[in-house]
């Protein structure tokens, strides 16, 4: 039978992966061998929680109800969470056909969803301290995600000679990213090299994403942290390797892409006393009447911010919610002291994405490789594709979905 692994590097786009291959040679590599999409398009927002939801999901936003990294729950603004998740996810999909899954690191998943669980390292930065400078309501999904403890995974972590160590509370996001990202591939790679490895591995690697936010695109930073997580996926291939382990398709894609910012909003300067959630480029407003929408409309409009559709909501928010777009290069930030200096200031994220729909800087990359997986290059995927493609590669029948695989079923390693 098949067997899938599926790493997700956040926020390497598909210019970066086109123009940046030398910095990742593993991948360079695995792109001669197999399929290609060399511009991947972004979930609506191209962010974080969007972008991991789709992948295991296929559904548009408005379908699984994930569609920003902060979703309005009927009072307030909080983080999505995998309970919110409203369709069917891939590891369930798995279980439910008699395929078992571990799911190491990746969000976006249930822990009942796979047969081994471990919640992303990043998660506990969601559990909010009383100490945080802007805490957001602490939400069930993600401490009983962080909480949920597999004693399976201990065995694994014996037999591979891990020592688990608890992340320090370091200043350097980088480092900690680093770190974070480093326990949870080798663990990923001790379930996959497992003489009783599961059908389906999901994993992830956060340091891209987080260079890139805090030191900007096309940086040093950046450059290494796609060193550094090209590296991970060159581990995991080199255990499997040693291991013998032959019979896998391999899947290395990204959530979303990254593109330069050079100013940032700040909407509770712009819109005072308002209730919005900032998500890049793209900002969702609470509105109570079609008076203050328009009012709401006008304040951004004078400094270049455009309404936009908001049909990636579920249909039953579409009345009190409203979404707006930055100018090109400028992003939204919630920080009341920069906002009391004025409405405009310099980014504290000098990259970002949740660009805009559309947006080239949003658009991510996607390689595949398997035993069955013919050399090909595709220019151009719609997000809602990714899903039933690693449905077919995990042996799965992609009829469930909304839109086709990326290649036949016969055509991958099933």
């Amino acid at each position: 039978m098949s067997r899938l692994i599926v790493i997700m590097l956040d926020g390497i786009s598909a210019d970066s992966f086109a123009r940046r291959r030398a910095y990742m040679p593993h991948l360079a590599r695995l792109a001669e061998r197999g399929l290609v999409v060399e511009r991947l398009a972004a979930e609506v927002c191209g962010t974080s929680f969007p972008g991991r939801t789709s992948i295991v999901t296929g559904a548009l936003a408005s379908e699984s109800g994930i569609y920003a990294n902060l979703i309005w729950d009927g009072s307030q603004f909080r983080h999505a969470t995998p309970d919110d998740v409203r369709v069917e996810t891939l590891p369930a999909k798995a279980r439910r056909a008699g395929r078992s899954s571990a799911v190491i690191g990746y969000g976006m998943v249930r822990p009942e969803d796979a047969d081994l669980y471990k919640a992303p390292w990043w998660a506990t930065n969601i559990i909010q301290r009383s100490r945080d400078a802007f805490p957001l309501p602490t939400t069930h999904g993600w401490r009983r995600a962080v909480e949920h403890l597999d004693g399976q995974l201990d065995q694994h972590r014996l037999r591979a000679g891990l020592q688990p160590f608890a992340l320090p509370d370091l200043d350097d996001k980088l480092s900690r990213a680093a770190m974070g990202d480093m326990q949870i591939i080798n663990l990923a790679t001790a379930v996959a090299t497992a003489p009783d490895a599961p059908d389906l591995v999901m994993t992830e690697v956060l340091l891209p994403d987080t260079a890139q936010h805090y030191a900007g695109y096309d940086t040093p930073q950046a450059f290494w942290s796609f060193s550094y997580a090209d590296s991970l996926v060159g581990h995991l291939l080199a255990a499997l390797e040693l291991a013998g382990v032959e019979e896998y398709t391999l899947a290395v894609l990204s959530d979303h892409g990254h593109a330069p910012i050079e100013k940032a909003l700040y909407p509770e300067a712009i819109i005072p006393n308002t209730t919005f959630a900032c998500e890049g480029s793209m900002l969702h407003v609470v509105t109570q009447s079609a008076a203050a929408l328009a009012e709401t409309r006008a304040r951004l409009a004078e400094f270049g911010v455009l309404e936009y559709s908001n049909e990636h909501l579920p249909p039953e928010q579409r009345q009190q919610v409203h979404c707006f777009l930055a100018p090109e290069s400028c992003s939204f930030e919630y920080d009341p002291a920069q906002a009391a200096q004025g409405p405009i200031g310099e980014p504290r994220l000098r990259s970002s994405h949740g660009l805009r729909p559309g947006h080239p800087g949003d658009e991510r990359f996607m390689v595949m490789v398997g035993p069955q997986t013919a050399r090909q290059r595709l220019p151009t995927a719609r997000a809602s594709q990714v899903a039933p493609t690693l449905a077919a590669a995990l042996g799965i029948s992609p009829d469930s979905f909304a839109d086709p695989p990326l290649l036949e079923p016969a055509s991958v390693g099933v």
